[in-house]
């Protein structure tokens, strides 16, 4: 689910894609494309650090994921500018190493940040589930986000037209009647 940068620092953004980047910060090359994005004015991440082997970041892992698939189905950046600025990070234990600017003296793990120039808030949710975390992202990227609007509209003419209808199947019997 997120981005893989492992190998190369591609960029952050597509022309065809206004969604927004999640990255996966397991050593220097993708620490750089985070770092990159807090460099940049008017930034806005969420971060999701945490260490493997640890039992709570574990138990969390799976919710993180489900929320940022969600958000990532139900939202995309208002404009190109905001493609390159908003950035959710899953950052683990090698990744957190070598960041300088991003990494703010994390007491443990799971720790999630909101951090856009230079202010910072916790993820302070009572329960850390999915739809905790979804809300805390819209909370957050509200002035980067756009929700996302599909039509079908092959379907809507099916159904506005009345094709969607069901025949029953017979129920009689075969056989004899009495008389």
């Amino acid at each position: 689910m997120f981005l893989n940068t492992s190998h190369s620092r591609p960029s952050l953004t597509s022309a065809s894609s206004m969604h927004v980047k999640m990255l996966n910060v397991t050593d220097e090359a993708s620490s750089k494309n985070l770092e990159d994005v807090h460099a940049r004015k008017n930034h806005h991440i969420i971060t999701l650090y945490y260490r493997d082997g640890c039992p709570p970041c574990d138990k969390m892992k799976p919710e993180w994921k489900r929320a940022c698939k969600m958000f990532k189905q139900k939202y995309k950046c208002k404009d190109n500018a905001a493609s390159e600025r908003t950035v959710i990070a899953n950052v683990d234990d090698n990744g957190i190493k070598y960041l300088k600017n991003v990494f703010h003296n994390i007491e443990g793990t799971p720790t999630m940040m909101y951090i856009s120039d230079g202010n910072m808030s916790e993820f302070n949710g009572e329960e850390r589930n999915a739809k905790n975390f979804l809300k805390w992202f819209e909370e957050s990227l509200q002035s980067e986000i756009v929700p996302i609007t599909t039509t079908n509209t092959t379907r809507h003419r099916r159904l506005k037209g009345g094709c969607w209808t069901m025949k029953k199947k017979s129920t009689k019997k075969s056989g004899r009647r009495k008389k």
